[in-house]
């Protein structure tokens, strides 16, 4: 359930951006629809751009970084050498690129553990080796839907997955929902005073609202997560979860916009702020279910939208991933871990593959001109100064397309190598 000081009254005494979000749009949405362009159609259009020398040195060394982030045969998947947690969101893409019945099979029976010890049904955003769960590792964001995702790549394989576990975390989902917008509260707790504000999804240094205050947000990159992991438990079958409550959280997403803008996607509810992540929701729609979401027109606008960065010789380095509407960097006091967040790094408008590359795929689907040259040249960018993974590349002009040296060797990339090989 929501933080008990946090009532749905109080969403609405707490800024435009979270009201916004609570209140689904009556506007007219895009009819969800087949994509214009077959997954397959889409490879051959990025092999006819690239060299095949170059994508199988990116995929292999793709695939190799996931399988070492694979720490042992109980499924325990690191982020990358420099973590030693489970992260829930990091270990998903992993699973997800290696397709091992054995690893998903690891990953699922050690969260689905934690889910059914939760108090709330609420999946941890890590686990760790430790007598008890650290404080942060339990958070409102995005990874009981996470959880979700990981329990619908086991099924793919036909493995086993577990009903009654995934009806809890489906209960979780739907108290965390409102009219179909999908919450999280990010840290509120005052024991975590110097993060109040933030940890609401993956960009976990991020504070919307510049203060260290609770902040309700509908996320666009959760927003399509929760419409997706939805779409995934009816495909599973789980006994339980409420179809309309599904089709409110796809009209949710597509019905989201920003105060200047009606069709680029937002950051979040109420803002005009970009993030290449908002269109996760989609690529997965298409990659998973050949079922698009948000529709043609919404997808262009918001990729035409995303800021570019470019290598000295002008080649693609990559989109910034968190941007204001025009491209310009966020101030630093939206940020928190100062020392990773000068401008063009890491979660300040720096470029991350995963991202990046679902935007582009979900670009390509739709046909969109020149998405399959945007992604050979990503892929080519990722390995441009060294033959690695990295967790993002810098877009200053200090450092620009390099990554940094501790954070290589990152496994949650590999999930690319199935958006451009078949």
């Amino acid at each position: 359930m929501a933080p008990s000081h946090l009532t749905r009254r109080s969403l609405f005494r707490m800024g435009a951006g979270a009201a916004a979000g609570l209140l689904v749009p009556r506007v007219a949405v895009a009819a969800q629809s087949e994509p214009a362009v077959p997954h397959r159609s889409f490879v051959q259009s990025v092999a006819n751009v690239s060299s095949g020398r170059m994508r199988r040195s990116v995929a292999d060394m793709l695939m190799t970084t996931a399988r070492e982030c694979v720490r042992d045969a109980s499924g325990w998947t690191v982020p990358s050498p420099i973590y030693g947690d489970m992260y829930v969101r990091d270990s998903f893409w992993v699973a997800a690129a290696l397709e091992r019945l054995d690893v998903s099979s690891g990953i699922v029976g050690h969260f689905g553990l934690a889910v059914r010890e939760s108090p709330d049904g609420r999946c941890p955003t890590f686990l760790r080796h430790a007598p008890r769960p650290p404080l942060e590792s339990v958070r409102f964001d995005e990874s009981t839907l996470m959880f979700v995702l990981h329990s619908y790549v086991l099924a793919r394989m036909d493995g086993r997955v577990d009903h009654g576990t995934l009806g809890i975390a489906y209960q979780h989902i739907a108290r965390q929902m409102y009219g179909g917008a999908f919450v999280t509260w990010g840290e509120y707790r005052t024991e975590r005073s110097e993060e109040i504000g933030c940890y609401h999804y993956w960009i976990d240094t991020y504070r919307p609202n510049g203060r260290p205050l609770p902040s309700p947000e509908v996320m666009a990159y959760t927003q399509g997560l929760a419409a997706v992991a939805l779409q995934c438990l009816l495909r599973m079958r789980v006994p339980g979860v409420d179809p309309p409550l599904v089709a409110l959280a796809e009209q949710a997403y597509v019905g989201m916009r920003s105060p200047v803008d009606s069709w680029a996607l937002p950051q979040r509810a109420g803002s005009s702020n970009l993030d290449v992540s908002a269109l996760v929701g989609e690529a997965l729609s298409l990659y998973w279910f050949d079922r698009s979401l948000l529709g043609r027109e919404r997808v262009s606008a918001t990729i035409h939208r995303f800021a570019r960065s470019h290598h000295v010789d002008g080649a693609f380095l990559g989109f910034k991933v968190l941007t204001g509407h025009e491209g310009n960097l966020r101030p630093a006091s939206e940020f928190i871990v100062d020392v990773s967040n000068p401008p063009g790094y890491y979660h300040n408008g720096g470029s991350w593959f995963l991202y990046d590359a679902l935007a582009l795929y979900a670009a390509g689907r739709h046909g969109l001109a020149g998405a399959e040259l945007l992604l050979a040249d990503r892929l080519a960018s990722e390995i441009r100064y060294e033959v690695a993974s990295h967790e993002y590349l810098s877009t200053s002009v200090d450092a620009l397309g390099k990554g940094e040296p501790r954070r290589i060797g990152y496994g949650w990339n590999a999930f690319v190598v199935r958006l451009f090989a078949v």
